[in-house]
Parts: structure tokens; sequence; C-alpha cells
């Protein structure tokens, strides 16, 4: 007798006891679903081990020659880099000082102009190719974050050391930041109950993120220039990096919940299949360091978390969009971007070493990639399963290895059957009412799993 192991849709579901994942995949590592089939995510390889400091932040653009550059901000130094690999210091020469290793640049580009503020020092600085180094934005006021408009406005997100008001510049003159009757820069403070965190852009509008709520700026013409509405309440960001765009739909990551936001119309919770593992795990007292970033290719949002006792983002929370699913990675970086811009893949930052990802299967400094189902049922009542052999589906035969989590009751003994490599046919010799399926990799390589069956018979108990 054949028992079909069921096609388990894709993502985990980790909201309740192992036993409650019955018909689901209950936990993973360095997996992912695409076509709703399982495989490891891509590997990774160093490109950049030359930084000071830690980055935390990281933006690619594209020059006005069409070449594509990455800009990434320490606590100590900004460096652009190239599609080629070559990484030049534009840090400041004058008007800047080295601060505390917590705090991060927010960068944005107006054409292929780099704009960029440090949190904790608060002078806007700017970058065009062919510069030395970054220089001071004259007459700009300071800042906490900045901004792009897509007016191609420089605004300044909790100016001026008030961290509920903007100030913007002239569209013509990024150095006229003076409001008057002929151009148009100029400042308001948002009715918010929490500071500003950062801004998108999206059609609409800027998407203004809060510590509390969720406001959109839009541009109105002279004389007000920009106004600015509250879009929700209760929906802060928790970090100034916490949020990414998937073109009009703003996904983040709040400060007990995710969230979402469509057009800036209104927003709603993202539910969440992995809330325990991070929200209820998340190490609070280092919040502010949660990164999000767009994983284009794989239709995926990442966030960057620090778990249980670590101090520095050591895991990732993914959610496909696309397919609706979740799952998470044991992976130790600090933020990332998606490729394009001239870089075929994403970029993502460990303290002040680089890496390109989505590339080969070497996968240094993590562990092997895993995929663990929900209990399957064996039996009713006195009656178990008799197992003689396993039929696997798997693309290629030998590269992942299969064991058995096998349980009479739901918090009864567990013992482990195998681990067995696959084959055409998988002989094997146990027993049991429920048994969890643990997909193993094998071999480094882009391996897929599909739908497996067991060969055996119903016994009893004893």
């Amino acid at each position: 007798m054949y028992f079909k192991l069921g096609e388990y849709p894709p993502g985990l579901d980790r909201r309740g006891t192992e036993y409650q994942a019955l018909g689901r995949f209950y936990d993973a590592d360095l997996v992912r679903w695409h076509l709703k089939r399982a495989k490891p995510i891509g590997g990774w390889s160093q490109i950049v081990t030359a930084l000071t400091g830690t980055a935390r932040a990281i933006l690619s653009w594209g020059d006005n020659s069409a070449a594509g550059r990455a800009a990434l901000g320490t606590e100590s130094n900004l460096y652009v880099l190239t599609t080629a690999g070559v990484l030049t210091d534009i840090t400041p020469v004058s008007g800047w000082s080295s601060q505390a290793a917590t705090s991060t640049w927010s960068l944005d580009n107006a054409g292929q102009l780099l704009v960029g503020v440090n949190d904790a020092h608060g002078t806007i600085f700017t970058w065009s190719p062919g510069d030395a180094a970054a220089a001071v934005l004259t007459n700009a006021p300071t800042a906490d974050a900045v901004v792009v408009t897509n007016e191609g406005i420089i605004m300044a997100l909790g100016a001026a050391g008030n961290p509920r008001a903007i100030s913007w510049c002239d569209r013509d003159d990024f150095t006229d930041w003076t409001a008057g009757f002929a151009d148009l820069a100029g400042d308001l403070n948002i009715q918010a109950k929490a500071g500003i965190m950062f801004a998108k852009n999206i059609r609409a509008g800027t998407l203004i993120f809060t510590g509390e709520d969720l406001q959109i700026a839009r541009y109105v013409g002279l004389p007000n220039v920009y106004g600015v509405t509250r879009v929700a309440d209760s929906c802060g960001a928790i970090s100034r990096g916490a949020g990414a765009l998937v073109d009009d739909m703003a996904y983040w990551m709040g400060v007990d919940k995710f969230h979402v936001c469509n057009g800036g119309a209104y927003v709603d919770d993202l539910p969440c299949m992995i809330y325990d593992d991070v929200h209820d795990s998340l190490n609070r007292d280092h919040a502010d360091k949660v990164r999000a970033m767009h994983n284009t290719e794989f239709n995926e949002i990442w966030w960057f978390y620090p778990k249980g006792s670590a101090t520095e983002n050591s895991h990732v929370a993914v959610y496909n969009y696309l397919d609706k699913h979740w799952t998470h990675h044991a992976i130790d970086r600090l933020c990332g971007t998606q490729r394009g811009n001239g870089f075929s893949n994403p970029l993502m930052i460990d303290g002040s070493v680089s890496y390109e990802h989505e590339t080969g299967t070497t996968m240094t400094g993590a562990g092997t990639p895993f995929l663990q189902t929900g209990p399957h049922e064996l039996g009713n009542g006195e009656q178990v399963m008799g197992v003689d052999r396993c039929i696997p589906d798997e693309a290629v035969s030998g590269q992942i290895s299969l064991s058995f989590k096998v349980r009479d009751f739901p918090n009864g003994t567990e013992r482990t059957e195998g681990p067995f490599t696959a084959s055409e046919q998988m002989p094997m010799r146990w027993r049991g009412r429920q048994a969890s399926l643990v997909f193993t990799q094998a071999t480094a390589a882009d391996w897929k799993v599909g739908n497996y069956r067991l060969s055996g018979k119903a016994m009893g108990l004893r």
C-alpha cells in the first residue's frame, strides 16, 4: 500500500505547535519556494572586504552614462562601488566626523547625484561621479533622513532638529532652501504622534513613515508645494530601514506587526505565519537595526533582524508577495539592495564585508539547507503504519537526504529514522502513528523536491 505524503502548500506555518502544522511545512533554513517547488536559495560570493566601520545602508543607482554604482555608508566612511568591483572612498573631507557604530546613513539619488545623511550627524552631503569626495549641501538644514521626491526635489526629514519637520529645496537649485514666491522651497511640520523614520516614493506621492503612523506628502504646486495627510494610525515603522517597495506597494515591519500599503490609499496588516520567530524572538534593544530589501527575481521581501540575544542582524524573515507565503533563513546580513543598475545580483553587507547573492551554491558562514514538514498522520486510534520503503520525488536523485521524526503521540517521545539517501526506491523499516519529513541538502546543488510516497501497511500499536 502506498501512502502519498500530500502536496504541501508552499511556505512555513509556525503559528502554533508542530502538530498543528499538519499538512504544512513547519521549519526550514536557506530554502525557498519558487514556482511552488522547494529549492535552496542561491549562494553568495565576497566582493569587498576593505570597508572601514560597519555598513548599515546601501543604495544602487545609475549615472548619466548608464554606469551602475552602489553607495555604502558606515559610521566613519562613505564609499562608492562600481559594477566592476572597484571601491572608492568618498568620505567627506570637511563637515564630517565619525559617529557611533549604531548610526545609519539615509541614501537616495537625484539623477546621478548621490544624496545622503547620517542620522547621528545630521549634515546632508552630496556626491557626483567624478568628485573626489562627498561635500556638504550648501544651505541645507540638518536632517535625520532624506528622500528625493518624484518631482526631483530633495526633502529633509526630521529637519533642523525637529523630528516631525520636513523641509525641501527648490527643484532647480538644490542649495535654495528658503521659501519664496518665485521658487518651490518650503517646509512644514506634520501632525504625528512620533518622529519621522524614513520615506519612500510611490506614484501618488511620498510615503512618510513615522514611529506611530503612515502619512503621504503630495505635490500640490504653489504656494504650498506639498500637502501632507495621514493614511493610517498604529502602523509605525520599527526602524529607519524597515520598509521596501514593490511598484506601488509598500511593505514594512512595524513594532508588533508587518504592514502593507497599496498606492497610499490604505494600510493592511500583513498576516505573518512565522510571527513567533520574528516579533516574539526579536532583540528589541537592537530593533533599530532591522532592514528590508526587495529580492526582485524571486518576488520576495527580506527583513534582516537580530534574533534572541544577537546584537546584530542574525536572521532573515522572508515574505513572497506573489504566492503569499513566509519562510526564514539564518544569515547574518546587516542590509542589502536588490539587483539592477548594472548589478546582476542582490548586494548584501555583513559588517564591513560585501557579498553578491543569488549566485552559485556556496553558502560560506551559513548552515546546511533543510526543510521539515509538519507531522503526517500515519494511523487512527490504535492503527499505525509500518513503513518498508519510500518513493522519492527529486529533480536529481541523491542531492538531498531524507529523515523521519517519528512519534506515536503529539507529545510522545520523538525518534529519528534515517537519514536515507534518495534513490529510485529507498528501503527502510520503521513504524509509528505520525512522522515529519526532514529534507537535508546532501550536495551543494540547485535541487528541487516534490511529492514523496511511502510504502507500508497498517499495523497495531503494539
